[in-house]
């Protein structure tokens, strides 16, 4: 993915200093806008809200603050895990206990009432941060890389981080952005100093003015 990235990063260079000149995009035309991140910006979050501005037809600066919670979208098969099977299963296993072991055992069961604690660990993350894009000018449809900073907190240690940190991240993907000012975007990020799935594939949706 680094030389993914890297490609794509000297792609843009060949391109743009290779040429004499490119009709412009619809990046021109719209230059301030919002959009909404998933597992994108600012990294690490599930979901993000950004501002954008287009300098130019080559780069774009945003900025945002982003979140996830283990029970609310940080991942939809944790969450679903959590709220149903989970909860049932160990339902089930109390019911059993109580039903045939409890009756003959002096020991204490367990009790339902601490499923929450065992399987909804309420791991959260809050983030904020700003970056930086280069796409190819000329193409509203562009392969896009980009560098951003983030800092956030934790509860719990989602993805083993630490309470609070700051990082560096990278992307690389597509974008586009139609003559009205739609915007789509979808790649993925690298986040080299935190653990594997903190980061991966994004999608950005959004519109420009």
């Amino acid at each position: 993915m680094r030389f993914f990235c890297a490609f794509l990063l000297a792609w843009v260079v060949i391109v743009f200093s290779g040429s004499d000149g490119f009709a412009t995009s619809n990046r021109t035309k719209n230059r301030v806008g919002f959009y909404v991140a998933g597992n994108g910006d600012p990294a690490v979050s599930a979901a993000g809200i950004n501002a954008g501005l287009n300098l130019g037809d080559m780069f774009r600066l945003n900025a945002g603050i982003g979140g996830a919670n283990s029970s609310f979208g940080d991942n939809i098969g944790k969450a679903l895990y959590n709220g149903t099977v989970a909860p049932l299963g160990y339902f089930l296993s109390w019911i059993v206990y109580q039903m045939f072991v409890n009756p003959f055992s002096r020991r204490a069961g367990p009790d339902y009432r601490d499923f929450r604690r065992r399987y909804d660990p309420g791991q959260s993350i809050f983030t904020y941060g700003a970056g930086a894009k280069v796409f190819v000018p000329g193409l509203s449809f562009s392969p896009v890389a980009g560098i951003g900073f983030s800092r956030y907190s934790s509860k719990r240690h989602p993805y083993g981080l630490d309470d609070s940190g700051s990082h560096a991240y990278y992307s690389a993907g597509v974008d586009w952005q139609s003559s009205s000012g739609f915007n789509l975007g979808a790649g993925y990020n690298i986040c080299p100093k935190l653990s594997d799935g903190a980061c991966g594939i994004y999608v950005n949706i959004g519109g420009f003015f």
